[in-house]
């Protein structure tokens, strides 16, 4: 595991506006609901980029299991967000990247 945290670590915004700034906390609340196995696999693809086959090697777990886990862990971060009308309306026309 590349990761021994149960939660996410606490980056500084250096520059943003104030929104932007409330916006990456509260998406943070959301992915630190997620289980770390589901946080790790979600933030390796979608804000590291890497491939599944990537993740897969990375985190030494077979490819089905990080395909279940990215889908089940996007389930719930779109079904959180669709709950939160700030986020919602922040993320809107960027679904498909979830």
């Amino acid at each position: 595991m590349l990761s021994d945290l149960d939660r996410l670590p606490e980056v500084p915004v250096m520059d943003g506006d104030p929104e932007s700034r409330q916006v990456l906390r509260r998406f943070y609340v959301i992915l630190d609901q997620l289980t770390a196995r589901e946080r790790l696999v979600f933030a390796l693809r979608h804000l590291e980029t890497m491939t599944l086959e990537e993740i897969a090697a990375a985190l030494e777990i077979s490819l089905s299991t990080v395909k279940r886990t990215l889908s089940r862990a996007s389930a719930r971060v779109s079904e959180w967000i669709d709950g939160d009308t700030d986020l919602a309306n922040y993320f809107e026309g960027k679904r498909g990247d979830l």
